[in-house]
């Protein structure tokens, strides 16, 4: 009888690791060693050599033009036309708004940290009121919205997602509801970025955005701790992918274990109220914040590049907020195990959370500033297939990633990689991409290079000029 049940998810993946070592043992299906720049130089785009502070303002332009709305929310991917908020598709339906919208706010705190313009806190405080508005549209408090539209504009739910009305004071908007625990991290890391870079806490700091942030991270400090660690919707049912908890089975979760820790601690240190720093030192005495030497875990060669995303943008906020040095320290060993996963992806962003704690090698520093370099002006959103065009050039694995498409064993120029919504969570590995139904028609805000030009001018100076070629 035994024999014919069906095999457990845990013993399929050990199943499948066995038979996936002796190919990773002959480097078939991970992806290791440098970006061979020398390789693809020729394929440079004509914008490669534009001045980087003129790519920001012409790129800054275009968000400001069709992407963000007048509440503040980033639509990180829509149509080719400018924004008209009397327009029908002006907004459309998302599922990632929140997670853009708070990294973009991130951007944003390190834009005006650098240049301390009031026009540059003014739009910080038009996204950070954008956050609050996609969390007090759904009425609950700690529970944010996917997306938000006037329902004059678009019949609720007509192109998929769940769609639900939004209570008085905003009754003449609806919200995608069932939050994933994805949409949170953006939030901490904008959240984090503005504390650590305006040197806002409880007591000192830019009042009015502290005024901003407090409130939203307060909520959803609450609700995460109130719910027993689940994201619970506004029906009173947990959403689909809204289980925090650090530990399931004593298996660690890093990504839930860094997203519940780090709103405790902004909530600490935003209101200076004890409660919030009691319950992140019970997690402590848990051993949640051993958790995160667990974010990368993987089949050889199937890489989930969006929990590394998760776990960098937490564990940004964690090491460069937590005041304790022992156990900052945990936090910085965390980021170099993890960081020393991805050098070779040639991920600004990365390497800009390692860098706001140690030296940046040069060559993580080179990577930057090409990536940045060959960062597209052009952001409409094409699929591509480099097996055919570069087939000379690609070193593809011996089967697919995990989402069936050829992938090259080393990273790729930033040129020749999937954008659209965040490029430095996207597998730079991928050698075909194929979108559906946008092809041409939609284009990215170009947020993503945003946030790392200005990361980068607080962190390390400005990167035209960090190294020689």
């Amino acid at each position: 009888m035994s024999e014919s049940r069906p095999r457990s998810p845990l013993r399929r993946a050990a199943l499948a690791l066995l038979l996936l070592i002796p190919l990773a043992s002959l480097g078939c299906v991970t992806q290791h060693g440098p970006i061979p720049w020398e390789i693809w130089r020729d394929t440079y785009p004509p914008d490669y050599g534009m001045p980087l502070e003129e790519k920001e303002e012409r790129l800054l332009a275009h968000l400001e033009s069709r992407h963000l709305s007048p509440e503040g929310m980033l639509l990180y991917v829509r149509p080719n036309a400018p924004f008209d908020p009397n327009e029908p598709g002006s907004y459309v339906n998302l599922s990632d708004v929140p997670i853009w919208t708070g990294t973009y706010a991130g951007a944003l705190a390190f834009r005006y940290g650098v240049t301390s313009r009031p026009e540059d806190r003014n739009r910080l405080l038009q996204v950070l009121a954008g956050i609050e508005f996609l969390h007090d549209v759904t009425g609950v408090p700690g529970l944010l919205a996917r997306a938000a539209m006037p329902r004059r504009l678009s019949p609720p739910g007509a192109d998929g997602g769940e769609w639900r009305p939004a209570p008085p004071p905003f009754s003449d908007w609806s919200y995608r509801g069932d939050v994933s625990r994805d949409q949170y991290f953006g939030v901490l890391f904008g959240y984090a970025a503005a504390c650590v870079v305006l040197g806002i806490d409880a007591t000192q700091g830019d009042e009015e955005i502290r005024t901003a942030l407090r409130p939203t991270a307060e909520a959803i400090a609450n609700h995460f701790w109130e719910n027993g660690f689940r994201i619970v919707d506004a029906d009173g049912e947990p959403t689909e992918h809204g289980d925090l908890r650090g530990y399931v089975w004593g298996f660690p979760l890093g990504p839930n274990a860094g997203l519940v820790l780090g709103f405790q601690l902004v909530a600490w240190r935003l209101s200076g109220n004890p409660v919030y720093r009691e319950r992140y030192d019970e997690l402590i005495e848990e051993r949640w914040h051993e958790a995160l030497f667990s974010i990368k875990f993987e089949l050889p060669g199937w890489i989930n590049h969006n929990n590394d995303n998760m776990g960098m943008m937490a564990l940004y906020a964690l090491a460069n907020l937590e005041p304790e040095p022992e156990i900052q320290e945990v936090y910085d060993r965390a980021i170099a195990k993890l960081w020393n996963y991805v050098r070779y992806e040639g991920n600004a962003f990365w390497h800009l959370v390692y860098a706001s704690r140690f030296e940046l090698p040069r060559e993580a520093i080179f990577d930057l500033r090409e990536n940045l370099k060959l960062y597209p002006l052009d952001t409409v959103i094409r699929s591509y297939d480099w097996t055919d065009v570069y087939a000379d050039r690609l070193d593809l694995a011996c089967f697919p990633d995990r989402f069936g498409r050829p992938h090259n064993r080393t990273a790729l120029p930033m040129h020749l990689r999937r954008r659209g919504d965040f490029v430095w969570k996207n597998s730079p590995f991928a050698a075909r991409h194929t979108i559906d139904g946008l092809e041409g028609a939609a284009s990215g805000s170009g947020f993503d290079f945003l946030l790392v030009y200005w990361m980068a001018r607080h962190t390390l100076g400005d990167p035209e000029q960090l190294v020689e070629g």
